[in-house]
């Protein structure tokens, strides 16, 4: 259930999302979250870790397999929480311009963005691993990392705008959540050292 659910998030994030809201737990818990969300989020939460994760890994593979899981690591601690101190702001800001969706649909088009952007990072990997082979320099690992985030970044801002579209309309409040994501999730990913390569 939790595969086949996570396969339609990611494949047809806007249908997925509008027959999520309309189908509420019988018994609510926290955030409003039922006992069958829990394994939808988890499938979701993996696909994003392993593509943060994988992609990171991969990009300091030069200075050897530590480097590779302290990196590796480091990012999706970064990544998780860039998205946990920044979720709370995309409720509030949206609650103060009039929104009335429910926290389980705004969990789930967060979640659903950032699993399709570490999608998106694994299917970047090739490409990273073509300039390695090639130009295996400093340079060019960080200026190929710098335009793969901010492709990504350009997908996940066109996967959430087109979900929170289909849930609740077009809102300023979108664009700038994803924004503070990104301005964020940046900042901690230079601290953590991710982009470190030259």
């Amino acid at each position: 259930m939790s595969l086949s659910a996570v396969h339609h998030a990611l494949r047809e994030p806007e249908s997925f999302a509008v027959a999520w809201a309309a189908d509420p737990p019988a018994e609510p818990g926290l955030l409003g979250l039922g006992a069958r969300d829990l394994p939808v989020f988890v499938g979701l939460l993996a696909t994003a870790s392993a593509g943060v994760g994988a992609y990171a890994a991969a990009l300091h593979a030069h200075a050897g397999l530590g480097s590779m899981l302290l990196h590796g690591g480091s990012a999706v601690a970064a990544a998780g929480v860039a998205w946990s101190a920044t979720l709370p702001s995309l409720y509030v800001m949206g609650s103060l311009l009039g929104s009335r969706l429910a926290t389980r649909s705004l969990l789930l088009a967060a979640m659903v963005t950032v699993s399709f952007g570490g999608i998106a990072m694994l299917a970047s990997l090739p490409v990273l691993w073509f300039f390695e082979l090639c130009l295996p320099y400093g340079w060019t690992r960080l200026l190929v990392a710098l335009i793969t985030f901010a492709g990504v970044g350009v997908s996940m801002k066109d996967v959430f705008s087109r979900v929170m579209a289909a849930l609740e309309g077009p809102r300023i409040v979108h664009h700038l959540w994803l924004f503070l994501l990104t301005v964020v999730g940046a900042e901690l990913f230079f601290v953590v050292g991710v982009f470190d390569l030259i």
